[in-house]
Parts: C-alpha cells; sequence; structure tokens
C-alpha cells in the first residue's frame, strides 16, 4: 500500500472478502497496531493498493 505523500509502498496488508466487500487488514510502525479498512474507504484515510501478491 502507499501513505498519501509517499511515492513508493510503505507497508504490505492482507486483502480478503467478507461479505462480498473487499477488506484490507494492515499494519505500519507508525500505527503500531493492525487495522482493518474497507478498500472503498482507503482513499480517505490518504491510502491506495499499489498491487496483489496471490499464493498459489
Amino acid at each position: 500500500m502507499i501513505d498519501q505523500g509517499h511515492r513508493n509502498p510503505g507497508h504490505a496488508g492482507v486483502f480478503f472478502f467478507l461479505a462480498h466487500e473487499g477488506w484490507v487488514l494492515h499494519s505500519n510502525e507508525r500505527n503500531g497496531c493492525s487495522v482493518l479498512h474497507r478498500v472503498r474507504d482507503l482513499p480517505d484515510f490518504g491510502l491506495r493498493i499499489e498491487g496483489y501478491y496471490a499464493w498459489a
């Protein structure tokens, strides 16, 4: 994920669907804890998803 004001991804999260809606569980050093956000709400927090990794 990319934090507002940064050019490069700053942290990783876990993407999943809950009740047919995308969610991300993520954390970074600044928060000091894990945070759960709806994907549609990420721009309101200055966050955006840069890309996805898939497990085979």
